[in-house]
């Protein structure tokens, strides 16, 4: 299993973080699984089988804490995943001077590097994962309805030209639905949650771009506070 098999520069925050890059991740922990176990039944030296007992049990618990955080959000169990990871890395380091010899030494090494591959692709997910909650508690407290509401009143004065009002009015409802594709997000940590943000932002955005080209000075000052929160 080799990091350059994957394109790190396309890995979106939505479907492909949650399918294809965690099934990688499910992937190496098999591999490692695979290790562990092989470990114990190659050789049954005492010093041996305490390091793949200790392995095999924080990878265990590597799992069980990245599985929490994938269905809760629960920040904690990412974090004492990422603690398991790196007792792991250190067991690993503290036991690479015992005799692994003959098959014994191609697992440790396959199980070295698979935890190591491991580690890296975790802070990559908790990294994606840290950017996708910081934008969408960006726009989902509780100011983020003032921020509409202000822009709906605004735009009811009836100072702007008709086309203007149009266009502003659809940046105001793709607003409000990015922010309740937010709000349904910080409840409810799933795939296609994350998946109808993620479009709601990128439609958002697009719209923004397109519509603030045609706009009036006084279209583009009256979005553009709304724009600068959600954006």
């Amino acid at each position: 299993m080799s990091l350059s098999l994957i394109n790190i520069k396309n890995l979106s925050i939505g479907k492909k973080l949650f399918s294809g890059f965690i099934l990688l991740i499910i992937i190496i922990v098999f591999t490692s699984l695979f290790s562990v176990n092989s470990l114990k039944n190659i050789d049954n030296s005492a010093l041996k089988t305490t390091s793949a007992n200790k392995i095999g049990n924080l990878l265990d618990s590597a799992i069980r804490d990245r599985m929490t955080f994938m269905y809760t959000g629960d920040v904690k169990a990412i974090e004492k995943n990422g603690v398991a990871i790196k007792q792991m890395q250190e067991i690993i380091h503290q036991d690479a001077n015992l005799d692994w010899s003959g098959n014994t030494q191609e697992i440790f090494n396959a199980m070295t590097k698979d935890v190591n591959d491991y580690s890296v692709l975790r802070d990559m997910f908790f990294s994606k994962n840290r950017e996708r909650e910081l934008k969408v508690k960006s726009v989902s407290q509780s100011e983020s309805l003032d921020v509409l509401n202000t822009l709906q009143n605004k735009l009811s004065e009836g100072t702007l030209d008709r086309d203007t009002l149009v266009k502003a009015y659809d940046l105001l409802n793709s607003f409000s639905a990015l922010r309740e594709s937010a709000n349904v997000l910080t409840s409810l940590h799933t795939d296609d949650s994350y998946k109808t943000f993620e479009q709601a932002y990128q439609k958002t955005e697009a719209l923004y771009i397109k519509q603030s080209a045609q706009l009036s000075d006084g279209g583009k000052e009256l979005l553009q506070p709304a724009w600068d929160y959600f954006r």
